[in-house]
C-alpha cells in the first residue's frame, strides 16, 4: 500500500513537474517573440505574468509532493 502510493505520488511530481517546464519554455518563447516587436524600454512580462505565474505554481507543487512522497512515515 505504501509503496503504491508513493509510485504514485512520484509519477504525480513528474507530471507536474515535465508540466511547469513546459508552460515555462511556452513563456519564455513567448516573451521572446513579443521582446523583438516592443519599443526599447517596455517590459515584457507584463503581458505574458500569467504563465510565469502559473510554471512557478506548477514547479512549486512538483516539490511539495516529492517532499510529501519521500517521507518515511505515512499517517492515511
Amino acid at each position: 500500500m505504501k509503496n503504491l502510493l508513493r509510485n504514485k505520488l512520484f509519477f504525480v511530481s513528474n507530471l507536474l513537474f515535465y508540466s511547469g517546464l513546459l508552460v515555462g519554455a511556452y513563456g519564455l518563447y513567448t516573451i521572446y517573440k513579443m521582446k523583438l516587436s516592443l519599443p526599447e524600454g517596455a517590459c515584457p512580462l507584463e503581458d505574458n505574468r500569467k504563465i510565469a505565474i502559473v510554471s512557478v505554481i506548477l514547479l512549486l507543487t512538483s516539490i511539495i509532493t516529492e517532499w510529501i512522497g519521500s517521507r518515511k512515515s505515512y499517517k492515511i
